[in-house]
């Protein structure tokens, strides 16, 4: 179901496609959590990633500024940086 509404990954139980814009999905108003908006509030958003099968979700939560200070591991950094370089330049 999440894959047909173009879900790319999630933060806090909230839902991002892929340039990082909430989903509207029917689970949307069912998660305890707080609002995108709250969350894109926060001052310094840190998050813990590690898995090169989150690299998609990685970039798109860098696309739309939900990540503040990133850290992960070494296989993910190249796998980031290898979708980096086969995005088109932006020029």
């Amino acid at each position: 179901m999440l894959k047909q509404e173009n879900v790319s990954g999630d933060i806090a139980l909230r839902f991002f496609d892929h340039d990082g814009q909430e989903c509207n999905t029917i689970l949307k108003e069912r998660m305890i959590s707080i609002s995108m908006e709250q969350f894109k509030k926060i001052n310094r958003k840190i998050s813990l990633v590690s898995g090169v099968s989150k690299a998609n979700a990685v970039l798109s939560a860098l696309k739309g500024g939900l990540v503040d200070v990133l850290i992960l591991d070494s296989n993910l950094a190249e796998a980031l940086l290898k979708l980096s370089e086969d995005m088109p330049s932006q020029e």
